[in-house]
């Protein structure tokens, strides 16, 4: 999303590098695949996506990111709003418009351009891309619910939950913290959860990389 604020630490590269042969040995087979990057808020996705964007570049392979956060329903600046109205029982997969989602990846995997959208925070409105995929090996999805799509060639899970993240969050200083700010939280841990089991690997705090069973 245009206006996040992005903290690069030590561990964010440590990460990236502990994912990165289980990249390479998928698109050693594989003449394009999709990865995913999910968990819950403050794991630092985005920072571990772009981390890892630039060692495949080392290695002489172009990759995309889209941000799962700029695919809410709603803009960022109205999304508590939203979520007020309609009750906690509304936060989760339901926020997120997945046919678009899956249209960049099916375009994706054809060869046809790619059309993403972007939120822009300070304008509070939408910005639109088209790019075409022909150069383009590597797909990364990040975003709290990215295990949840289908047909992913691989899908990360980074540990941790928003109660072991909470220093990082406000640092990063992206959402006010409250009491409804918490429940949210909650909610997004509990479908987050249940989705760990899609994963195809799981990495923890310290980087360690485990295959799911």
């Amino acid at each position: 999303m245009i206006g996040d604020k992005l903290i690069f630490e030590k561990i964010h590269k440590i990460k990236a590098k502990s994912i990165l042969p289980y990249v390479l040995e998928k698109a050693q087979v594989n003449n394009k695949i999709i990865i995913s990057i999910g968990g819950e808020s403050g794991t630092g996705k985005t920072e571990v996506a772009y981390m890892l964007r630039s060692l495949l570049y080392k290695n002489s392979i172009r990759s995309k990111i889209i941000s799962l956060d700029d695919y809410y329903i709603t803009t960022f600046n109205e999304r508590e709003a939203v979520r007020s109205l309609k009750g906690i029982e509304y936060v989760g997969l339901g926020e997120i418009d997945w046919y678009w989602i899956r249209t960049c990846c099916d375009d994706f995997y054809n060869n046809r351009r790619v059309k993403c959208k972007h939120i822009d925070k300070f304008a509070e409105d939408y910005e639109y891309s088209n790019w075409f995929p022909h150069k383009v090996k590597v797909l990364i999805l990040e975003g709290l619910y990215g295990n949840k799509l289908q047909n992913i060639d691989l899908k990360i899970f980074l540990e941790g939950t928003y109660i072991e993240t909470k220093h990082f969050r406000c640092i990063r200083g992206k959402e006010k913290q409250s009491n409804f700010r918490n429940q949210v939280l909650e909610k997004e841990h509990e479908v987050i959860t249940s989705l760990i089991p899609l994963s195809d690997i799981i990495v923890n705090f310290e980087g360690e990389v485990t295959k799911c069973e």
